[in-house]
């Protein structure tokens, strides 16, 4: 039987270089001072780093760069996972995470709706904030950064230039996660990410209306063109599903609030299911 050292080991060398393992990853292994102590061994061997108290990473390097340290982010991430918990940057470091302030701060502050928490990486500190579940409920990875990045500058603060930068960024985000984070920011945030998403709906309109009519004046439909059908969409929207003739069954991308009159596939009046 493989002692506690053998047994962290061999489970650290299953994972990629640069994951990150918690002291409480190796529970099974024998008693908290045990693991420890293994730990601590492997360190010095030179197995696993230590990124912050109870926090190891197996190392990765670079042969330009030497060893890479796992970011900021990746730490968050990680904690946030353990903990089964929903995090979001905000104050400088979600405008820095924007490009909107060059400022690397030493505090980085990450809402949270799980426990709070500080947690000390070299000089800099992760500080977890606890907060409500609305404020943590965006999921684009865009948008949700926006939300927190607008409400650091305050209403009426952000120039011209700032809001440019802002509705640039957006234009790369999916639209259904954009929609949905539109939602739950305060009404002078809202009117800030609109307009992105009207540029987005309007090029959605354009290509998929293009295609449609396409297939109505062929009036067929092969494998082919539903794939390419669903490409369209996919690529605005994201996997939003079909719909389907309850006449001829040819299933066309989804889009709330539009459906076609007449399939393009049988020339009949469309029946949903």
């Amino acid at each position: 039987m493989q002692n506690t050292e053998m047994q962290i080991l061999t489970k650290v060398k299953k994972a990629k270089r640069g994951a990150l393992f918690f002291a409480d990853s190796f529970v099974n292994f024998g008693n908290a001072k045990t693991v420890n102590k293994a730990l601590e061994r492997l360190v010095k061997s030179g197995e696993i780093d230590r990124v912050a108290t109870g926090i190891y990473v197996r190392p990765k390097s670079n042969k330009t760069v030497g060893k890479i340290s796992p970011t900021i982010e990746e730490i968050a991430q990680a904690i946030a996972k353990r903990d089964k918990a929903k995090i979001v940057p905000t104050g400088s470091y979600a405008l820095n995470q924007l490009g909107l302030s060059t400022q690397i701060p030493m505090n980085v502050v990450y809402l949270t709706d799980g426990a709070a928490r500080n947690v000390k990486i070299g000089k800099m500190l992760i500080k977890f904030k606890k907060t409500t579940p609305r404020n943590v409920s965006a999921v684009g990875e865009i948008s949700r950064l926006v939300i927190q990045a607008l409400r650091t500058l305050g209403q009426d603060n952000a120039t011209d230039e700032e809001i440019a930068h802002i509705q640039k960024l957006l234009a790369m985000e999916k639209p259904t996660r954009l929609e949905h984070d539109i939602r739950l920011a305060p009404a002078w945030i809202r009117e800030i990410m609109k307009p992105a998403l009207k540029q987005k709906i309007k090029a959605f309109d354009l290509s998929y209306n293009r295609y449609i009519k396409e297939l109505f004046d062929r009036r067929n439909v092969t494998e082919d063109d539903l794939k390419k059908a669903d490409t369209v969409v996919n690529q605005a929207w994201g996997n939003v599903g079909a719909d389907v003739c309850g006449r001829c069954d040819t299933k066309y991308p989804h889009i709330d609030g539009f459906k076609l009159n007449v399939c393009a596939h049988c020339g009949k009046e469309m029946i949903w299911e």
